[in-house]
């Protein structure tokens, strides 16, 4: 299955590159909550719950390492929620890797570029 052979180009399993990816947000990666979401083929995204029950969306772009396509996309996000007060539609919020200043996403073992977002309720 999918979920065996990981994402394309890569040997590790799906919840390898998740655990991989967290911990570059979260310490204790174990102590968090995983769940894949359902639909969509490109991208591994997550619903995580941590221990004091936030909740997270960790999203690894499988996107053929498009690096240029993940800045556009950020930057954009980043600029609309800048915006958020006066936009009638909810922007979700990158939030920076651990030690890595501002950055907002990071390559990962197999050079995918992996985001962490602030999950927002839509209404």
């Amino acid at each position: 299955t999918t979920e065996d052979i990981g994402a394309v180009g890569s040997k590790l399993t799906n919840i390898d590159l998740a655990k991989e990816a967290l911990s570059l947000w979260v310490e204790n990666v174990d102590k968090a909550d995983m769940e894949a979401t359902k639909g969509g083929v490109n991208n591994i995204v997550q619903y995580v719950t941590l221990p004091n029950g936030e909740k997270k969306l960790l999203r690894i772009n499988n996107n053929g390492l498009d690096k240029k396509r993940v800045i556009f996309e950020h930057e954009v996000l980043k600029l609309l929620h800048e915006q958020q007060p006066n936009l009638s539609f909810k922007v979700p919020k990158m939030i920076p890797a651990k030690n890595r200043g501002d950055e907002t996403f990071v390559t990962l073992s197999n050079k995918y570029c992996v985001s962490y977002k602030k999950l927002i309720s839509v209404v």
